[in-house]
């Protein structure tokens, strides 16, 4: 049904699923449909997000059409409240804001911010739905941005440079919404931030970062269903060894 793409450009597919903690959910279509966006790369055939449907009785996919042109957008994010997109625009240093039509799924362009660090590959808002936390790739660095009452980002309110060497991936934020895990391939770590949603701000923290296995490179980390007890487990992927590691939170 995705016969809009080719193997390999299809960067970010976002799954509008209810109960998922990966991203929010999106108005669904109709009853029985689950609406989701996909990210890509624009180098090949893609002009940018595309929006597709799930029918969670059969299985099968709707029709794909394209929700906004932009640049490059290998990663997509969607508030709670499901009426705002935020995308990585890989190539361009930088996160773009969208409002999403919850009739019809096509997504208006609001503004869009400098990353701060060069190819940004992730994007996530915070469970409440007011801070957007971007990993830039090549730059080894993670930037927060304030998200305001219109859905538009406003000007970096948080910026932490990691040593030399770091690949930042993925940004994973804790069921509590107090806690920032950044997944860091290059450096073979992943380090923790302490979040505070309501005053917008993000604090480092050196006496929370695990070290991975040399070489394991992890990359993505999410948070098992029992995210929510006070201890809880978390997984990061590891590509470069073909592993997954399960490290422990503690309260």
């Amino acid at each position: 049904m995705f016969r809009h793409f080719q193997p390999g450009k299809i960067a970010a597919l976002s799954l509008a699923l209810y109960g998922m903690q990966i991203c929010a959910p999106v108005a669904a279509p109709s009853p029985g449909l689950e609406r989701f966006y996909i990210g890509t790369y624009t180098s090949g055939g893609s002009a940018g997000i595309y929006h597709s449907s799930l029918n969670l009785g059969t299985g099968t996919f709707g029709v794909t059409n394209l929700a906004a042109a932009t640049t490059d957008p290998s990663f997509v994010a969607l508030t709670p409240n499901r009426k705002f997109l935020y995308a990585v625009n890989e190539s361009a240093n930088t996160v773009s804001a969208f409002s999403v039509n919850a009739t019809n799924g096509s997504l208006t362009f609001l503004n869009s911010r400098p990353s701060d660090g060069g190819a940004p590959a992730h994007v996530v808002v915070d469970r409440t739905g007011t801070q957007v936390i971007v990993a830039n790739y090549s730059g080894g660095s993670i930037t927060m941005f304030p998200i305001q009452a219109g859905g538009q980002l406003g000007a970096a309110n948080a910026h932490f440079q990691h040593p030399a060497n770091s690949l930042a991936h993925c940004t994973t934020i804790d069921a509590g919404n107090h806690f920032a895990f950044v997944c860091d391939k290059g450096l073979n770590q992943i380090r923790c931030y302490v979040l505070d949603a309501a005053l917008g701000t993000l604090t480092t923290n050196t006496a929370l970062i695990t070290s991975t296995p040399a070489g394991s490179g992890p990359r993505h980390m999410i948070f098992d269903p029992d995210c929510k007890r006070p201890t809880s487990s978390a997984n990061s992927i590891p590509p470069s060894s073909d592993s997954i590691t399960t490290p422990r939170t503690e309260p």
